[in-house]
């Protein structure tokens, strides 16, 4: 039998604009007050049983204690120097918070959940780590103050702990939690993340900006739900291998770089995998290359030659041409491509791909 969730306190959006204005007019934090309950606060209607109220104050005590951490390590010196003190208060809050609540990602995914624990519970705190105070940062939306780091302890687990050797920035935990196409899903999340880890931390959010945005385009065309996490680990750093530093600090992709060069000799069939391929043997590139071939014979073609292959690879899924030579050349290994015998498939008779 499942273990019944706790409901917290919900804020109605008209109570949450009307403490907005009050808290944003405070100048004083030490002036704020904070409270365990409000007399406009709801709950969900099903789906557990309302969180006791002691339960609320040991997580502000919990979050009071971190943030005094945080300034101690300040004080101290931190294992990860790299990092500013509001991100080292990020890390301990987040930390704390999760352990001390008993909120579950149901419950942590509505927006009002988080306007009470902002505007009622922990406003003082809210108003510390960011003392302009703007909305953005006390509305319960994705990036409220204490939501964001809670998520990034939910999804990271021990990653995200203060006691960690390795820590990332805010910059570079925003680069990759609020991409909506990777922060959703917690496996590749967290094998990014294992990925950064891995770098020095000096230079690594320009590297953090590129590599994200190569990442970002490939997954147009590309679903890594049924890569193993040694493939998604491959993956990854074979991403990074195709990034470059440069003088000045910054990263340009390696095909920006890319010489041409003249296309082997080949025949690709149209299939997007032949039959006596297994298609988890093919690496990504290959099963791209394959994939595009089919769909240029669906568009009608009759014949392609290996130059325009390669330049629609390069436009369609951002392989440069040494890449998808590779690419080309492992098909032929695995038999999936017939150098001398092309074998039309059923329907595309007169279709053939010669490279």
């Amino acid at each position: 039998m499942s273990e019944t969730r706790d409901l917290y306190p919900r804020l109605k959006p008209t109570t949450t604009e009307q403490l907005i204005t009050e808290i944003r007019r405070i100048d004083d934090v030490g002036q704020m007050q904070w409270a365990a309950a409000h007399e406009d606060q709801v709950y969900a209607p099903i789906g557990g049983r309302r969180v006791a109220p002691d339960r609320l104050v040991s997580i502000r005590e919990a979050v009071i204690a971190a943030v005094a951490a945080a300034e101690e390590e300040d004080r101290e010196g931190s294992r990860n120097p790299h990092l500013s003190r509001t991100t080292r208060m990020d890390v301990h809050v987040g930390w704390a918070l999760h352990g001390a609540s008993t909120l579950c990602p149901t419950e942590a995914a509505h927006e009002p959940v988080w306007s009470w624990l902002t505007l009622v519970l922990l406003p003082d705190v809210a108003s510390i780590r960011f003392p302009d105070k703007h909305p953005e940062r006390l509305r319960g939306v994705l990036r409220n103050t204490f939501r964001r780091v809670w998520w990034r302890a939910e999804v990271l687990g021990d990653l995200a702990s203060p006691h960690t050797e390795s820590l990332l920035s805010e910059d570079e935990y925003v680069q990759v939690f609020e991409r909506v196409t990777i922060g959703r899903d917690r496996r590749l999340t967290t094998a990014i993340v294992r990925h950064l880890l891995y770098l020095p931390p000096v230079g690594r959010p320009e590297y953090v900006r590129v590599f994200m945005r190569v990442l970002l385009r490939e997954l147009v065309h590309l679903s890594v739900a049924t890569f193993s996490d040694e493939e998604l680990s491959s993956y990854l750093k074979g991403i990074g291998a195709t990034l470059h530093r440069q003088p000045d600090g910054t990263y340009i992709e390696v095909r920006e770089q890319a010489v041409a060069v003249t296309p082997p000799a080949a025949v690709v069939p149209a299939p997007p995998v032949a039959p006596s391929i297994n298609g988890h043997e093919l690496g990504i590139n290959e099963r791209a290359v394959l994939t595009l071939a089919h769909t240029l014979a669906s568009l009608g073609s009759r014949q392609v030659d290996g130059e325009t292959l390669i330049k629609a690879a390069n436009k369609r899924l951002g392989l440069e041409s040494d890449r998808a030579q590779s690419a080309i050349r492992t098909l032929i290994e695995h038999g999936a491509i017939e150098p001398d015998q092309p074998i039309p498939p059923a329907g595309y008779e007169n279709n053939a791909y010669t490279v």
